[in-house]
Order: C-alpha cells, then sequence, then structure tokens
C-alpha cells in the first residue's frame, strides 16, 4: 500500500493498483487544469498524483478516479521500465529535468540563473509566497527547496521587503503574520509598477495567468490591513 495523502486516508475509495509502498499519491474527482497551449481556457477532470521516493511527479487523468490511476500506474511502469533515463532541460531553469525517452519528470540538474536575476522585480506569484512565510526553512524539505526559499529571500530584501530572517526562531504563526503586513505595506507603497502591464515581470502564459490570480488577493490584503482605501478593491 502506497503513503496515501491525510486528507484521503479515511476516503471509501482506495488505490486499486500495486504502488510501491514508499510513493506518496493523492486523488481527486475534480480538478480544474489551466491550458498552457494555443487552446486556452481550463477543463475538469479526475486526477490521481504519485511521487516516487526516488523523485519525480506522476499525474493521471480520466473521467473516474480509477481511469486517472490507471493512466498514471501505466505513466509510472513505462518511466520504471526506462534505464537509464536521457534527461534533457527542455526550457526549464530551475533544475527540472524531463527524459527524452520516457518523458518523467525530475529534478537532475542545478538552476540556471540570469546575470542580474538578483534584482529582478519580484512578481505577484513571488508575493504571495513571501506573505505566506514560504522563504522559511524547514529541515523536512530538499537542499535546493531551501537554496530556493534563501533566494527568494536575499531578493526580497534587496527589493526594500523587511521580512524576518528566513531562518528565524520567531513562531510560526508570528512569522507569517510579520511576512503578511510587511508584503501588504511594501505592494501598497509600489502599487503603480506592480498593475502596470509594461512593469511587471514577463512570464509564460500560466505565469500571467496565477500573477493576475495574485495580484487581486494582494490588492484585497492590503485594503484589509489599513494600507490601502476600500474604494480600491479590485471588482
Amino acid at each position: 500500500m502506497p503513503i496515501i495523502a491525510r486528507n484521503h486516508r479515511q476516503d471509501a475509495w482506495q488505490p486499486l493498483k500495486d504502488w510501491p509502498s514508499d510513493t506518496y499519491v493523492q486523488w481527486g474527482g475534480r480538478g480544474v487544469v489551466l491550458r498552457a497551449d494555443d487552446k486556452g481556457g481550463s477543463y475538469s477532470t479526475a486526477f490521481f498524483e504519485a511521487m516516487p521516493a526516488g523523485g519525480g511527479f506522476i499525474r493521471g487523468e480520466g473521467k473516474s478516479i480509477e481511469e486517472a490511476e490507471a493512466d498514471a500506474f501505466s505513466r509510472f511502469e513505462k518511466e520504471a521500465a526506462c534505464r537509464p533515463h536521457r534527461w534533457g532541460r527542455r526550457g526549464y531553469t530551475n533544475g527540472g529535468a524531463k527524459c527524452l525517452r520516457c518523458g518523467s519528470f525530475r529534478t537532475a540538474f542545478k538552476s540556471i540563473y540570469e546575470i542580474g536575476a538578483w534584482r529582478a522585480p519580484l512578481s505577484a506569484t513571488e508575493l504571495s509566497l513571501l506573505q505566506m512565510g514560504g522563504t522559511r526553512q524547514r529541515a523536512d524539505d530538499a537542499p535546493d527547496v531551501n537554496r530556493r526559499r534563501r533566494h527568494l529571500y536575499l531578493r526580497a530584501r534587496l527589493a526594500g521587503l523587511t521580512i524576518p530572517d528566513a531562518g528565524d526562531e520567531t513562531d510560526e504563526d508570528d512569522f507569517e503574520q510579520i511576512c503578511r503586513v510587511a508584503v501588504a505595506r511594501w505592494f501598497a507603497s509600489r502599487l503603480p509598477e506592480m498593475t502596470s502591464p509594461e512593469e511587471r515581470p514577463k512570464s509564460s502564459l500560466m505565469g500571467e495567468v496565477f500573477d493576475r490570480m495574485h495580484l487581486r488577493s494582494l490588492m484585497r490584503d492590503a485594503i484589509e490591513l489599513g494600507f490601502l482605501p476600500p474604494e480600491m478593491a479590485p471588482a
């Protein structure tokens, strides 16, 4: 039996396939997927996701959870039979890689940082992560994850955002509240550049969708904390 996500352990439905006991799994009867291709829009599907202990992420989709699991397990068997993998960056700069043979995904390389990336403007998505205390170092996270947390923390400080040190031993709830207030204050003081399409960092189509969503959330939070007037609330 695989490691089942905590929120599914009491579900009547349980995985049917012979997953390894060290594979973490989760599922859902209806998930919304945003299209990143030229079709645009979104679609709903049942899904099943598996994270093998050796690394990687496998997602299956279907009309039912059973179909989604079967799709995911078929991908898992295909990846397990592919040896050795031939990793290629395929456009990823964060260390991610796809196998040129079977299509599996894994963190296989070191991240690539552009020259001057330390001064790159903070995106709305990055601000939302900072707002939630996302730079806090966690002992159970992989070293590369904590390196990315540290990188974001240093970029935030360089941009003038006074959040606590990423390794601070402050209580987690207090840490998040301090970060929330700091981000809201910073966001309100830079509202014109954060809301101007010309000033915002360029990103992929999918990145722009998430940035717009996070921008509205940041605006509402700045209003709730009193850094912006209520009449500026997004429609």
